[in-house]
């Protein structure tokens, strides 16, 4: 009896599998986590970092403000989140086929040229799979199902707007400005991503994260480690609540819709917008 039980705590810490009714999951890596992090995009920013590649993106007609970078599981004080966490659980688009119209346009990938299912996939198999140890996560569709829900119930542009935070080719703002004006918002701590051109020496505010609990209310997000412009954390500066964005900075919040009718920008036959930025390395 005390050899049967010696061999299932061996293969529980080993193996590391999760059984689910009759499916086994092999599971790798450090799965715990206590909170959610939604990460969203700004899409003109997404942009300025795919034409260093390729000098143009996507951006479809009916986007209008900030989408969908992923939904991770994550953990206090750290750099590290849990990732990639069940191997044998492989992303299968047909499982969230019935969501692909919000996905195009809550969870767009902006690369022109790449797959557009490149990031769902990615997003599920690194942070999905780490997230299934919540039942109202645990699958594909729940987990795509939630994270949309959870977007479709906030709203950056406005948020930042309420503060005089406009997206603008010309004017800038500090970070603080980006911070304050979501905290006032929703009275909840955010976490503010910047990118940084270096040969144009221009900072862009690139991501905003907001946080939640297991139970999927809305709390105050982490400081991390800073982390320097190479993505390095900072040896020196004490955790914050941004990640390369540096104080001194004055942050770029560009437009990309024809309204705003300031940037450089061709639709094309579906009157979809592709945006090539004055940065665009021809």
């Amino acid at each position: 009896m005390k050899f049967a039980s010696v061999c299932v705590l061996l293969c529980i810490g080993i193996c590391g599998s999760l059984t689910s009714g009759k499916s086994v999951l092999q599971v790798q890596g450090d799965q715990d986590w206590s909170y959610l992090i939604l990460s969203q995009f700004w899409p003109a920013s997404s942009c300025i970092y795919f034409e260093e590649k390729k000098d143009e993106c996507y951006i479809p007609p009916k986007v209008k403000g900030w989408t969908i970078h992923g939904l991770w599981p994550s953990r206090p004080d750290s750099t590290e989140y849990p990732n990639n966490c069940h191997p044998s659980m492989v992303f299968n688009m047909t499982q969230i086929k019935v969501l692909r119209p919000r996905l195009d346009l809550q969870w767009h990938y902006y690369d022109k040229d790449g797959d557009p299912t490149y990031l769902w996939n990615h997003e599920w198999i690194k942070h999905g799979t780490c997230a299934v140890t919540l039942p109202d996560l645990r699958g594909e569709l729940k987990y795509f199902n939630k994270t949309l829900d959870l977007h479709s119930h906030v709203n950056l542009t406005e948020a930042l707007a309420k503060s005089g935070v406009l997206p603008s080719k010309t004017d800038t703002y500090k970070r603080d400005m980006f911070f304050n004006a979501v905290m006032k918002y929703y009275s909840f701590k955010p976490y503010i991503v910047c990118d940084y051109d270096r040969e144009e020496r221009k900072a862009y505010i690139d991501q905003i994260y907001l946080c939640y609990s297991k139970t999927f209310e809305q709390q105050d997000c982490y400081p991390t480690p800073s982390m320097s412009r190479d993505g390095s954390p900072s040896k020196t500066d004490p955790p914050s609540y941004y990640n390369k964005c540096e104080e001194s900075d004055d942050i770029y919040y560009l437009p990309f819709n024809d309204n705003e009718g300031k940037t450089n920008h061709h639709r094309n036959q579906d009157n979809s917008l592709v945006f090539r930025s004055e940065n665009a390395k021809h």
